[in-house]
C-alpha cells in the first residue's frame, strides 16, 4: 500500500514542514495576557542540536522588527530587556511540536504583526506564520454575543420553516391544476382512444 501511496504524496505536493495556528488575528485586552499560538508539523522528529526558532515582532507603528523569543543550539532565548522585557513566557514543547509564547502585561504598543519561524533540519522548507494582533480597552460583553447568536439561530429556523411552506403550497397549487386520473387523460392501457386515432395493432396492418 506504501509503494502506491507514495508517488500520489509527491504528485500532490506535500511538503515537509507545515505550520499554522488557531487565528490569524486576535484580540486581546489591555493590561492582560494573551498566548500567541504556533504548532507545526514535520516529517522528522525535532533535534533540538539542529532546531531552530524564532518570534519577531513589528508594532503598528514601527517599522523595526523586534526578536522576542528565539531557539537554537539547544538553547531558549526569551527577551529579558526592551519592550518586551521580562513580558514573554514559553508555553512550548518541542515533544509536541509546539512552540506557543504568552504575552503580558499588554498595552496599545504591542498592537502589530507577531511572526512564527521555524526550521527543523533535514526538512529544507521554513515555516512561516504570522498573527495580527489587535489590543482594545474592554472585551464585547458575552450577553451581546450570545444574543447575536439566538437572533440568527431563530432567523434562520424562520427562514427554514419559510422555505418549507412554500415549497409545500407550490405542491398543493400543481396537484390542484393536474386533471383527475381518468379525465382527459389515458388511465391506463384500457382507457378509450381520442377520434381520429387508429390503434397499431398487427391486425390493422395487415388490413
Amino acid at each position: 500500500m506504501a509503494d502506491y501511496l507514495l508517488p500520489l504524496l509527491l504528485i500532490a505536493g506535500v511538503r515537509g514542514m507545515d505550520i499554522r495556528t488557531p487565528s490569524s488575528v486576535i484580540v486581546a485586552l489591555e493590561g492582560g495576557e494573551k498566548k500567541l499560538s504556533c504548532v507545526f508539523t514535520s516529517c522528522y522528529a525535532v533535534n533540538p542540536k539542529k532546531f531552530n526558532l524564532q518570534w519577531t515582532s513589528i508594532c503598528s507603528n514601527c517599522s523595526d522588527e523586534l526578536i522576542i523569543a528565539k531557539y537554537d543550539d539547544k538553547s531558549l532565548w526569551l527577551a529579558s530587556e526592551g519592550p518586551f522585557g521580562g513580558r514573554v513566557k514559553w508555553l512550548g514543547n518541542l515533544a509536541s511540536l509546539d512552540v506557543s509564547i504568552e504575552l503580558s502585561g499588554l498595552s496599545q504598543s504591542d498592537a502589530g504583526t507577531y511572526t512564527c519561524q521555524v526550521m527543523n533540519p533535514p526538512d529544507r522548507v521554513t515555516g512561516i506564520m504570522t498573527i495580527e494582533l489587535q489590543i482594545v480597552k474592554e472585551l464585547p460583553p458575552l450577553q451581546s454575543s450570545r444574543a447575536g447568536v439566538i437572533v440568527g439561530g431563530v432567523v434562520g429556523c424562520v427562514a427554514a420553516i419559510a422555505v418549507v411552506g412554500l415549497a409545500l403550497l407550490l405542491c398543493l397549487r400543481r396537484r390542484k391544476a393536474e386533471p383527475p386520473i381518468g379525465e382527459g387523460t389515458d388511465a391506463g392501457p384500457d382507457a378509450p382512444l381520442s377520434p381520429g386515432s387508429h390503434p397499431t395493432t398487427g391486425s390493422d396492418s395487415q388490413k
